[in-house]
C-alpha cells in the first residue's frame, strides 16, 4: 500500500443497521410534524367538501327516471295520449316547447359560428 493513496473506510454491518433505525425512527423536527398535521387536516377538509358537493338528492334522480319512463310510454302511443288529463297535456306541451326553444338557441349559435 502506498502512503499517497487514500484509505477507503467501509462501514460494518452493525453501523449500517444503526443508521437505518436512526433515519426511520430517529428524532423528527417539530415543524415537520406540524406541517404534516396541517396537511392532513387540509386533505380531510378537501375530501369532506368534495363529498358534500357531489351529493345528489335521490328524489331528483327518481323524477328524471319517472319522466323518461313516461315519455317512452307516450311515444307513438295514441291511446295513452288520449287518457291523459288536460294538466298533464299542458305540462307535456311546456316540456316540448322548452326542448324546441333550447334546440333553436343551439342552432342559432351554430349558425353564428359559421
Amino acid at each position: 500500500m502506498n502512503n499517497g493513496e487514500l484509505i477507503e473506510y467501509k462501514e460494518n454491518f452493525i453501523t449500517k443497521i444503526k443508521k437505518f433505525f436512526k433515519r426511520t425512527w430517529g428524532r423528527k423536527d417539530y415543524i415537520q410534524e406540524e406541517n404534516l398535521k396541517q396537511l392532513s387536516k387540509e386533505k380531510k377538509e378537501e375530501r369532506n367538501s368534495f363529498f358534500n358537493n357531489t351529493k345528489v338528492d335521490a328524489n331528483d334522480i327518481n323524477l328524471v327516471i319517472e319522466k323518461k319512463k313516461f315519455l317512452e310510454e307516450i311515444n307513438g302511443n295514441e291511446e295513452a295520449l288520449s287518457r291523459l288529463s288536460i294538466d298533464r297535456l299542458k305540462k307535456l306541451e311546456e316540456y316540448y316547447d322548452n326542448i324546441i326553444q333550447q334546440n333553436n338557441e343551439i342552432i342559432k349559435k351554430l349558425k353564428n359560428n359559421y
